[in-house]
């Protein structure tokens, strides 16, 4: 009598296990693709909404003479102050002659949807205060200093000054004003109901936009205190580690004579 001999064709609890791994292992780095993807992507859509309000920003300049100032970024979206520029008269409580905010796009003619980013938060708003009156506006220097690279003081070797400003207007190249979005990883940002979402950076932080983070609530950050208080950094984008070379900010600013 001729037997059959079968062949076995399932798979071993260890092999289905081994399966299982793999294709989990293949859905992570395809998820964390598609986050870095959608991120890098609503980065570069914030930058070129930066711009735009760049451009308006520095016609509302041409048109008056001075530049508007900040809104309040916890200003509720059902506040008649919405989109307004808040009070300049009086100085910031920091005692910096830089004030930081939200855009006013109510004072530039724009929809509340253009003053906010691609992660849906906030743009932020930095001006000098003396460049916000139309009062010796000539003889009034630009006091944001940019940098690049990494957070250093002094800003040397791996550390570059983009804008440097100075008391003298004749010798200031610093930033008369600067928009900013915090990026991805929302450290510092304030939602679009004015809500802060996400604390600033802390004691030991080395990543580039830590001073960014600074400059929008000094009050809720410990970074070493030997950076100035009115310096901003515009770097590479990389958010693929986290270390001394992340940067996911986006960021546009325009130098005083370049208005």
């Amino acid at each position: 009598m001729h037997r059959h001999s079968g062949l076995c064709t399932g798979f071993s609890l260890v092999e289905l296990s081994i399966v299982i791994v793999i294709l989990s292992i293949i859905t992570m780095l395809g998820l964390e693709a598609a986050t870095a993807f959608l991120g890098r992507n609503a980065y570069l859509t914030t930058e070129a909404q930066l711009r735009e309000l760049d451009k308006r920003i520095d016609a509302f300049y041409n048109t008056y003479g001075y530049l508007p100032c900040p809104a309040k970024e916890t200003t509720s979206p059902t506040s008649s102050d919405y989109g307004w520029p808040q009070d300049c008269t009086v100085p910031p409580l920091s005692g910096m002659d830089v004030v930081a905010g939200s855009v006013p796009f109510r004072l530039l003619g724009l929809p509340a949807s253009a003053a906010i980013d691609g992660f849906g938060n906030r743009v932020y708003y930095f001006v000098t205060l003396s460049l916000t009156s139309l009062s010796s506006f000539a003889v009034r220097p630009a006091l944001i200093e940019m940098r690049s690279g990494q957070l250093a003081e002094p800003c040397t070797g791996t550390c570059s000054v983009l804008a440097l400003p100075n008391v003298d207007p004749a010798l200031s190249t610093g930033a008369a004003y600067a928009l900013l979005s915090t990026g991805a990883d929302e450290r510092g940002a304030t939602s679009v109901e004015g809500v802060p979402v996400r604390d600033c950076a802390k004691t030991g932080d080395i990543r580039i936009d830590a001073q960014n983070c600074y400059m929008i609530a000094p009050a809720g950050s410990l970074l070493p205190a030997t950076i100035p208080d009115t310096v901003l950094y515009d770097s590479r984008y990389n958010s693929g580690s986290q270390d001394v070379n992340y940067f996911d900010d986006a960021i546009v600013w325009r130098p005083k004579d370049k208005l």
